[in-house]
């Protein structure tokens, strides 16, 4: 979460659009779509959350 926290805090000085992460099992997966992230239809292994998603998840906390 550190390192989310870090990309919200870059993400209003440098413009991009989502993180992007690769899940090297079936629990990472798991977990990244616990916390909001979606994975790619053509690759289940790899998803990503939006900034605008990750803001409001830091946010509301």
């Amino acid at each position: 979460m550190h390192a989310l926290r870090g990309f919200v805090t870059a993400s209003r000085q440098v413009g991009f659009e989502m993180v992007v992460v690769h899940a090297f099992d079936v629990d990472a997966v798991t977990f990244y779509t616990t916390h909001g992230f979606t994975p790619f239809a053509d690759n289940p292994m790899h998803l990503f959350l939006t900034t605008k998603e990750l803001r409001a998840t830091f946010d509301g906390l």
